[in-house]
């Protein structure tokens, strides 16, 4: 069990497997019931800032399988401030952009259904770069001409994330100012 501020969640998969059904099935057009199936709380790598919890949800009145990526909030930290609710609007707001990222599906603001905040989210297939990648992982570890494909892939999302109108979007709703007079 993972102590968050003064709430406890559950850590084994089974419990995990129950919230994220009850979870899915309250969903609004939810096809269910849900059943969850290979959950997989990765180790800690890329992607590591949130709690991540990979599984497969089957909806029974369709028959439909698909891979789902829990992210939640994993308690306090020293190097983080997690904003779960910040997290799901940004990509809500991206869904319908050039920016590679994945859909999102339902959002636990409240912690009522996973005993801390965090949402669903489509799974993508890939490797997250870990914080360790100057000094070893995929990107150090890769030849000249696969590291310089890395970085133009890397570059090339960072220019279509440039290309957002962020106002329509309404991106400045959801982003935290800097404190003090200026962002320095």
């Amino acid at each position: 069990v993972i102590t968050h501020g003064k709430s406890r969640f559950a850590t084994d998969p089974a419990q995990w497997k129950s919230r994220l059904e009850r979870f899915l099935d309250a969903q609004p057009g939810a096809q269910g019931p849900v059943t969850v199936e290979d959950l997989c709380l990765p180790p800690a790598s890329g992607g590591a800032s949130s709690g991540t919890i990979i599984f497969t949800a089957n909806y029974a009145a369709t028959g439909r399988s698909e891979k789902l990526v829990l992210r939640y909030d994993p308690g306090e930290s020293q190097t983080h401030e997690y904003d779960m609710v910040g997290q799901y609007q940004l990509l809500r707001a991206l869904e319908d952009t050039e920016v590679p990222s994945p859909p999102v599906f339902g959002l636990d603001a409240s912690g009522e259904y996973f005993g801390v905040p965090g949402f669903i989210m489509s799974y993508i297939d890939g490797t997250a770069l870990p914080s360790t990648y100057p000094v070893g992982g995929l990107l150090f570890d890769a030849t000249p001409a696969a590291r310089t494909a890395i970085v133009r892939e890397i570059v090339t999302a960072m220019a279509k994330v440039h290309e957002v109108d962020w106002r329509s979007k309404k991106l400045d709703l959801i982003t935290r100012q800097g404190k003090g007079q200026t962002a320095l």
